[in-house]
């Protein structure tokens, strides 16, 4: 068995097919949309650069001649115009030129710039480019060609100037940000021939609907989540462009990782040939073929249980009317599993009535009294969760000889977080449970690095931020699920062996908030105790992402979706008893770190403690948060999240979105679980 994340597929947005425009009239081509990998991995999106004053692209392929004696001058004018707003990019349409073999090569002749891989040629069609060393001037107030051509006048195939007597580049960079036009806009570049592949020929019967099939219609299908339905060559046929753009911006199928970091066992993208096959089928006709058509007799959706009907059904107790409109805070109730005896669970799925209002939903195991020191840690999802739903996200299916806990008496906690969307609605989002016979060989959570002290600056386009985590035993390790909001632009796992090594994990360059993918090894990888995995991630606070809320705002952890989080979640597994074992020896680790707290802070202990009226209006640090404490019992996190607080017996009762927890007041320091010393800020 496995994690199973159910395919999402082709769906819709923004532009159509463009013809190769003719050399003499470049002005005239609009540049389409497109989203390409770097040499380095990271994601480049060219409608993201509307913010740029101008956009140069160059074309690079390996061993180049006249591309490679071109690189210094090139760096000379990007160091110049990148201090003017101009952002400047090399294409490489050659696909037997290897990401690695591109590495070695801007490395050697210390190029600065990142080279976009057009691994299909789809980008390098639509421009019209068939040779390298030709740079492209593209103005990102109308995606319009200003000037494309050589970057200067000295080379041709076997000669060289030694020095330039036209700057056609320069000329053209100048006019441009001048808001003048140019005499002649578009040169015939002298570089090597682009060897572009001829379009296969492919039909909708033979080809085309089979991909469908099987990337694409498990969603698009009526009853599911797809907005139409594939039920036919009529209906592809009416949105074959709208695929062909999908393809092009690397939107759908909902897929963000980068394969040639990991691959993945649930890995619903489309290869290189597949996707090359769609974007010639909508540019040459849509042809349907001979035979039957697969799609035409599609069965729809029957059922909200995806793997059939669960042995057991969580339920939160009722259903829950939201507004039209408002911000809504997160919406928590505890619910008796009323189970008498221990349970394991192969497989769970969270199912909303509305899945449009729901931006999230966490559900977090509470052991009964007797156990409680064996309950995993949650910390309000940040530090874990038991099952959970969020978009994008089918039902979470543990391999086999893995399973996750349940004890008899155990409740679950619902975290739901609605979003409003225009129209009253009423949700009724259930849990279900799919149960093992016996108990399994290794115990599976899901746990997570994350971090809530951050500050993203208003307009700033790629900011970063950084989490890790220890795990405390030798472990298995299945697979990934970063966690971010609209602002979210990137996020890298990376493991750091005791022994100093590093490994890769997974890098997703293209988080979209709205397909919450999560990523399953086809095999777990097995790493030793003492191992910290590091979560590294970026964010797009700029104009420039169309995802933006307020890209004025200053932004902070928080739990609406014009805030941020930054959480890497992730499965692990280990034996049962490696779990007992932790928490016990956590027992009396947590006693001798009482007693050295004693022992050290003996001081504020015979202090008088603060009041009630000493707290308010006082602000503390906690790691990550800032917990501030305001007059009539109201509390906030981060200046953002609001919950409640209350003092009895010089302890402090804190309770925000459902999560409960308390301090200890001890002369004039606030404590945590007498073990840690909260830093008082103002």
């Amino acid at each position: 068995m496995q994690f199973v994340f159910r395919p999402l597929v082709l769906s819709i947005v923004v532009l159509t097919a463009m013809a190769a425009v003719a050399q003499d009239s470049p002005a005239a081509q609009k540049v389409e949309n497109f989203r390409l990998l770097d040499h380095r991995g990271d994601s480049h999106e060219l409608y993201r650069n509307s913010d740029a004053d101008a956009v140069v692209l160059y074309v690079q392929g390996n061993g180049c001649p006249i591309v490679r004696q071109s690189f210094p001058r090139l760096e000379e004018i990007k160091d110049t115009y990148q201090k003017k707003n101009v952002r400047f990019f090399m294409l490489n349409a050659n696909v037997y030129d290897t990401r690695d073999e591109i590495k070695t090569e801007i490395s050697d002749y210390k190029v600065g710039m990142p080279v976009l891989m057009d691994t299909t040629q789809l980008v390098a069609r639509s421009l019209g480019c068939d040779r390298t060393a030709e740079a492209i001037v593209i103005n990102p107030k109308d995606w319009t060609i200003f000037y494309r051509g050589p970057v200067d006048d000295r080379f041709d195939y076997g000669a060289r100037k030694p020095e330039a007597t036209e700057d056609y580049l320069v000329e053209a960079l100048d006019a441009l940000l001048a808001g003048k036009t140019i005499e002649t806009s578009s040169r015939v570049p002298k570089g090597c021939k682009i060897n572009l592949f001829p379009f296969p020929e492919v039909n909708y019967t033979e080809h085309i609907a089979p991909i469908l099939e099987k990337n694409c219609a498990t969603c698009h299908r009526k009853g599911d989540v797809g907005p139409f339905a594939m039920n036919g060559y009529n209906k592809v046929k009416g949105w074959s462009s709208m695929i062909r753009e999908v393809i092009m911006t690397d939107r759908m199928p909902p897929w963000s990782s980068d394969n040639e970091v990991q691959k993945f066992a649930n890995d619903r993208s489309l290869t290189d040939e597949q996707k090359i096959a769609l974007a010639a089928w909508a540019q040459e006709g849509t042809p349907r073929g001979e035979g039957d058509d697969p799609l035409e007799n599609l069965p729809e959706r029957e059922s909200a249980w995806s793997m059939g009907e669960p042995d057991a059904v969580i339920s939160i107790p009722e259903p829950y009317d939201l507004p039209a409109e408002g911000v809504l805070e997160y919406h928590v109730v505890t619910v008796p599993t009323n189970f008498t005896e221990d349970k394991w669970v192969h497989a769970i799925e969270v199912v909303p009535t509305e899945r449009e209002a729901v931006h999230h939903a966490l559900i977090f195991i509470q052991y009964p009294e007797a156990l409680k020191k064996y309950e995993p840690d949650a910390d309000g999802g940040a530090d874990g969760y038991f099952g959970g739903f969020v978009p994008g996200a089918g039902p979470e299916v543990l391999p086999e000889g893995t399973g996750k806990f349940i004890p008899a008496g155990s409740s679950f906690q619902f975290q739901i977080h609605y979003v409003t969307t225009g129209k009253p609605l009423t949700d009724h989002t259930q849990m279900g449970l799919y149960f093992l016979d016996e108990p399994p060989a290794e115990r599976m959570e899901t746990v997570a690095a994350s971090n809530g002290k951050f500050e993203i600056p208003p307009h700033k386009r790629n900011y970063r931020v950084k989490a890790d985590t220890y795990i405390g035993s030798d472990f298995k390790l299945w697979g990934f699920a970063p966690h971010m909001h609209y602002r979210g632009a990137s996020m890298k796992y990376t493991a750091n062996l005791p022994d100093k090594s590093r490994v890769e994990l997974c890098s997703v360059p293209n988080y979209q908030f709205d397909w919450q993918t999560g990523y399953l090894l086809p095999e777990p990888m097995t790493f030793p105790r003492g191992t910290r995995i590091v979560v590294d991630g970026t964010f797009d606070n700029s104009a420039a992402n169309p995802y933006n809320p307020d890209p004025d705002q200053t932004v902070r952890f928080g739990d609406q979706t014009f805030d941020e989080m930054f959480i890497g979640y992730m499965w692990v597994s280990a034996p049962p008893e490696v779990y007992t074992e932790m928490a016990d020896n956590r027992t009396g680790h947590v006693e001798g770190q009482k007693q050295r707290f004693r022992e050290e802070n003996a001081e504020l202990f015979e202090m008088e403690p603060m009041t009630e009226q000493d707290l308010i209006g006082t602000t503390w640090s906690g790691g990550d948060f800032k917990l501030g404490f305001r007059a009539e019992g109201k509390f906030v996190v981060n200046d953002l999240i609001p919950g409640k607080w209350r003092m009895e017996n010089n302890k402090v009762y804190i309770e925000v979105v459902g999560d409960k927890f308390e301090l200890d007041v001890v002369g004039n320091a606030l404590v945590s679980d007498m073990r840690y010393k909260l830093d008082r800020l103002e």
